[in-house]
């Protein structure tokens, strides 16, 4: 992969939760890293949920091979605020030089990380 791709500024964003002074626990995403990479729209779908149309959007992120990348995480693009689950984690050509991430778009949390 040309690095010339890589030219969006990407968060990788975990789950926390912490404890709040009466015991009660709050969840949140946390800024863990911060990353270049391709961000792209490779699909969608739409279903009804609850008597609702709800549209799904199918992601693929692309970055430079690293090993601390999990499906606990989700991605986050800064620059539009859109953040994607990711589902799964391939080294594209088995060299450890580009992990691609399908992930699903989903609704940033209002706890989000900016």
């Amino acid at each position: 992969m040309r690095a010339g791709r890589l030219r969006r500024k990407l968060h990788i964003l975990e789950h926390t939760e912490s404890r709040d002074a009466f015991g009660g626990v709050t969840h949140a995403w946390t800024l863990a890293d911060v990353l270049w990479g391709e961000w792209l729209d490779t699909g969608g779908s739409e279903r009804e949920e609850q008597g609702a149309v709800v549209a799904d959007t199918d992601v693929t992120v692309r970055v430079r091979y690293r090993d601390d990348i999990t499906t606990r995480q989700r991605v986050k693009d800064p620059s539009s605020g859109r953040q994607a689950s990711i589902e799964s984690i391939t080294d594209e050509d088995g060299r450890r030089r580009v992990l691609t991430l399908q992930c699903r778009e989903v609704e940033p949390d209002a706890q989000g990380a900016d």
